[in-house]
Formats: C-alpha cells, structure tokens, sequence
C-alpha cells in the first residue's frame, strides 16, 4: 500500500521492465546488403557521381565498404556538394508498430585514404523516413587512419534533412512512418576543377532505445502502460523506479506521467 497525494490505493503487485533496446550491426558490408544514390548535388555541373562496394582495405579491419566520390566545382560564393545515402534495407523500424524511439545511438570506424585536405570525405548516420533523408553531424576524415565515430542519445533534433519533401526533422513518435538506416558519406569543394575522393567504412552499431513510457514493451504507449506501471508503484518494486536513482517515490511518478502524455 502506498499513499501519495493524500490518497491511498490498493494494487496488485507488478512488475515494469525497461524494454531492451535493439541493437543493429555490421562488420562485413555484404553488397548484397547495401545500396546507395545520391541524395543531394550542388556541385558546378551537377553530376556527382559514386562507387561503392566491399572490399579489404587492411588486415586490422577486413571487409569493409569502400566509397569512390567524384565531381567538379567551382571558385565561387555559397555551398558546393554532394551526399550519398548509403541504404541498410533490412534495418528498419515502423514507430506505429515497433514503438516510438525515445533516442539513437551509434559508432562507425572510417577511414580517408585518398582525400585531400581541402576535399576531407563526411561521414555519419542517415535516416530515410517518407521519402525524405536525413542526416547528423558526423566527422570529416583527411586520410588520418581509423577514426571511431560516436554518438549517443540523439533525437529528431540532432538530423537534419538534406533532400524530399518532409519536415525538418525525422519523427519518432508513433505518427512517425517507417525509417530506414543506413549511413552518408559526404564531400564539398569552393575550387575550381575536378576532384575525386575514396574512403571507407566499418564495423557500424546502431542501438535504437524505445520509449520509456511503453511500459509493456508492446510497441504501443497506452492505458495498459499506465496501470503495469501503477501496480509496480503502489508495490513498492523497485521496478517503478523510472527515474533510476535507487528509490520509488513520486518522482518516478511524475517522471513517467510526463513521459506519457509527452509520447515518449
């Protein structure tokens, strides 16, 4: 029994588990895995152009996927550039079915090893929600050596779109259609002439975490979430600490309650 606000409520013991977050990886860049365009050119001529394919760059990585960028540019005011989209199709996740995503995170090796410094190669994860692209900051490499690239907790906020007719942001609420992975490789110039670059990229991790709110773990934030997550409060289990910091209070109430009504 547990009394809060002045009123006392009776609940069966329960039980909230965090749901596991999914967890997608690839170590070996199968072509038949992968497929890839051009998603953005504003290049002088307007035909960037890319290669891209398996390959065995060195023995420290093994397979790895390999990315040839062409195009020309020009010595004049404003941005000149290119983006690929690099499309995992099998890695998908549908918040109408599989549950809002309260957040993502991810690590990707890339290497540069044909990129001059004025033409550094762009690396970072891509998004493809409703025929529109988007992308997060991610790191430009020179030719260097292996670099990891990391980032956590990243929200709708963190990508921006760089081509189709959507919102500014993707959307991981349970509105939010279908979004495909994958990730981009990037190259932009201010010279006059021709150039052409070649990276290449493994051993990416993309970890997916659902909202808290979806108490259940049933892709959907619903009433049955707020009495699973009742029932482990008025009982005192440790599994109502929502907020993780060792106790049960109203804290965690109230840190769930705007969890759920704030979709996620």
């Amino acid at each position: 029994m547990r009394t809060m606000i002045g009123v006392t409520i009776l609940a069966a013991s329960g039980a909230v588990a965090a749901c596991p977050p999914r967890i997608l990886t690839d170590t070996t860049f199968l072509n038949s895995d992968w497929t890839g365009q051009v998603v953005y050119d504003s290049t002088r001529t307007q035909n960037a152009s890319f290669t891209a394919f398996q390959t065995v760059y060195d023995g420290a990585h093994g397979p790895s996927r390999q990315t040839n960028h062409s195009w020309c540019g020009q010595n004049v005011s404003g941005s000149q550039g290119m983006v690929v989209f690099h499309r995992r199709a099998a890695w998908t996740h549908d918040p109408s079915l599989q549950g809002p995503v309260a957040s993502i995170s991810y690590t990707l090796d890339a290497n540069a090893y044909s990129a001059p410094s004025t033409n550094a190669v762009g690396y970072g994860l891509a998004i493809e929600q409703n025929g529109s692209v988007y992308v997060n900051s991610g790191v430009a490499f020179h030719g260097a050596g292996w670099t990891t690239i990391a980032r956590t907790g990243l929200g709708p906020v963190n990508f921006g779109r760089v081509s189709g007719p959507g919102p500014a942001t993707p959307d991981f609420s349970a509105a939010g259609s279908p979004m495909t992975f994958g990730y981009y490789t990037s190259n932009g110039t201010g010279y006059d002439g021709c150039f052409g670059t070649s990276s290449v990229a493994d051993n990416l991790a993309l970890t997916i975490t659902p909202c808290a709110a979806d108490v259940n773990c049933d892709g959907s934030i619903d009433d049955f979430d707020y009495f699973d997550f009742l029932n482990a409060f008025f009982a005192d289990s440790m599994a109502a600490d929502f907020n993780g910091d060792t106790s049960v209070d109203d804290f965690d109430y109230f840190d769930f309650l705007n969890a759920f009504f704030g979709g996620c």
